[in-house]
């Protein structure tokens, strides 16, 4: 059973952290403890940053953090409901994309100029109400100028391909992909190849991630990513790096 988000009832194991859903006089939290890569105080200076970054913003909040609540090596937070971007694109529903692409726009480019890279996976935005709530911001530092916009773009990829079997929402996806893409750019004030440059080495550092074996993986995923998911980032990787040099 699953959680409107997807998480799981009464939590779970992911690759870098463990997600455990308590209540607390009558109200969900989510306790969060990392593994490895990264650490608590880490995200909550994160969650700080972006609040920063999203101060003018009314399409976006973050979630309540409770450090009250928290022990030592946990963070704690409201836990939000909800589906998010990436789950709707995978259903085929490309709607929420195009109703928000010009406030992502709009949070992609001061993130940018507030330099500010953090992880923008359509995964990490719940749709709220009329909102969109941002979890999940901690990346690892990469010397890409664009990091943020990658991911997200990365992250359409990801939706694309779980929502192959509706080859009808493709061209709509790409679409919305590439307005989102020009129009980044244009605010930004550089040109589309620069991040499509950004994109295909950050297709180079999720291809190394996937030749990783999560010990909490089965043999049939770590399969699938060796086997699927690597040509078809390397692909990403070949198609993003000639478009950059289409100049």
């Amino acid at each position: 059973m699953s959680l409107p988000n997807g998480l799981n009832v009464g939590g779970e194991i992911r690759r870098n952290s463990v997600l455990v859903t308590r209540t607390h006089n009558g109200v969900l939290l989510l306790h969060k403890r990392y593994l490895r890569t990264f650490n608590v105080d880490g995200e909550r200076h994160a969650y700080a940053r972006l609040r920063q970054v999203i101060a003018t913003l009314l399409a976006f909040r973050v979630p309540m953090l409770h450090d009250e609540l928290a022990q030592p090596g946990e963070i704690v937070m409201e836990f939000v409901a909800g589906p998010t971007l990436a789950q709707q694109l995978a259903r085929g529903d490309i709607a929420p994309l195009e109703r928000h692409r010009v406030a992502i726009v709009s949070l992609l480019a001061a993130a940018q100029a507030q330099h500010l890279a953090f992880d923008c996976d359509p995964s990490n935005m719940i749709l709220a109400d009329d909102r969109i709530v941002l979890v999940d911001p901690m990346v690892q530092a990469l010397p890409l100028q664009h990091l943020s916009v990658a991911i997200f773009l990365h992250g359409l990829v990801k939706a694309g391909l779980r929502c192959g079997l509706q080859p009808w929402t493709l061209p709509r996806l790409r679409r919305a992909a590439r307005a989102l893409l020009d129009d980044y750019a244009a605010a930004a004030g550089v040109t589309p190849e620069q991040v499509l440059a950004d994109l295909a080495d950050y297709q180079t550092t999720v291809i190394d991630w996937n030749r990783e074996m999560d010990p909490n993986e089965t043999l049939s995923l770590w399969l699938f990513r060796r086997l699927v998911l690597i040509p078809v980032y390397a692909m990403i990787r070949a198609m993003a790096r000639w478009q950059s040099q289409r100049v």
